[in-house]
């Protein structure tokens, strides 16, 4: 799984805050060909656009900040694992699921970040595992044909 860290998505909006000028009320017109004969001129209001784009970048951020927290009880529970102690790793899974779900409670706009919804479907892949009833070769495995 790639990781990625907020100072990157923070960086980024302390530098459109910075350079943009004043833009709420401006509209920019572009324009669009459709054909090489008929142009057609759309109108962006370039403050509602940077406004969202703000939004977006302020919720990947959060989100980004949520699964660096998750992530160290992800990790500790790979430790444990790889220890043998199962039930310890079944904790960690779980509290790394509980911070995600209380960072991103229903209707918060962090629970549709992308980054976020792959990192809960590994965490819970990984609780699935563990849970799942292991099978070794010594077991006569059922045949119902």
């Amino acid at each position: 799984m790639m990781k990625r860290g907020t100072g990157g998505a923070l960086a980024l909006i302390g530098v459109v805050l910075t350079l943009a000028p004043d833009t709420r009320g401006q509209v920019a017109e572009t324009k669009t060909t459709v054909n090489e004969e008929a142009p057609i001129t759309q109108r962006v209001d370039v403050g509602r656009f940077l406004d969202g784009f703000l939004d977006r970048a302020t919720v990947a951020a959060d989100a980004a900040s949520v699964v660096t927290e998750a992530d160290k009880y992800r990790r500790e529970a790979d430790r444990m694992l790889k220890a043998g102690r199962r039930g310890e790793a079944r904790s960690l899974f779980r509290r790394a699921g509980e911070v995600i779900a209380a960072a991103a409670p229903d209707r918060d706009a962090k629970r549709d970040d992308p980054f976020l919804r792959e990192y809960l479907r590994e965490v819970t892949a990984a609780l699935v595992a563990l849970d799942a009833p292991a099978v070794h070769p010594s077991q006569p495995t059922a045949n119902f044909s």
